[in-house]
């Protein structure tokens, strides 16, 4: 049997995981949205299966999102990957796209933007690797 506090514990836990969820829906859309893998197969004019193992291969970002795969729409720049992307999702040590969707949408103060915007504007590429190759283990600590 619950107790009273058990029931308030879990009340509250169940309000932070919606309102988190919340929050990185309003991430992804502020960022672009999300694409099925039919439409990134058409854009990269390859098949859907192609479009999920690069997925499974850590050379595209996607995650599952009410029963379907989707891919973050910042990973790309018009019909095509951002140059050196799928070289910086590789180096992540962590498969967790929650986690490689921050690294690459957090502000980083020596790169005066987010990785993304330092790929997208073909610039302190290799500071990026760094960041990626240090993030699994600032997650570590």
């Amino acid at each position: 049997m619950k107790t009273p506090d058990s029931k308030t514990a879990a009340h509250k836990r169940e309000m932070l995981l919606r309102r988190g969820r919340s929050a990185f829906k309003e991430l992804i859309r502020l960022h672009g949205g999300t694409l099925t893998a039919e439409k990134v197969a058409n854009m990269l004019g390859i098949e859907r299966t192609e479009v999920l193992q690069l997925m499974s291969d850590s050379q595209l970002l996607g995650y599952e999102q009410e029963g379907q795969m989707v891919f973050p729409a910042f990973q790309f720049a018009g019909d095509h990957l951002v140059p050196e992307f799928s070289a910086i999702l590789s180096r992540l040590d962590t498969t967790n796209a929650i986690a490689q969707i921050r690294f690459f949408l957090t502000p980083d103060i020596d790169l005066g933007c987010s990785p993304i915007e330092s790929l997208k504007q073909g610039k302190n590429i290799d500071l990026v690797k760094l960041r990626a190759l240090q993030f699994g283990h600032q997650l570590a600590v």
